[in-house]
């Protein structure tokens, strides 16, 4: 997993994003594959809406913010 992000670090500095941002996002995505035990192999469980919502309503039922909630989600 590890490869995957470092792979997408290396396409948002082709994509000239601030440094702070890639970190940002590097992080959301690091603590989502780690709270959720995601793996290479089922990765594909994400793209399932109804786990993308439960996960969005999670992260606002621990108190974050709308806004952090939609960053993360992006």
């Amino acid at each position: 997993m590890k490869n995957i992000i470092n792979n997408f670090r290396e396409y948002q500095i082709e994509l000239n994003q601030a440094e702070l941002t890639i970190k940002t996002y590097c992080e959301y995505i690091e603590n989502f594959v780690n709270e959720y035990d995601i793996t290479v192999e089922n990765l594909e469980k994400i793209s399932n809406s109804d786990f993308v919502k439960q996960w969005l309503k999670n992260e606002l039922d621990k108190g974050s913010a709308p806004a952090t909630v939609n960053k993360k989600k992006n």
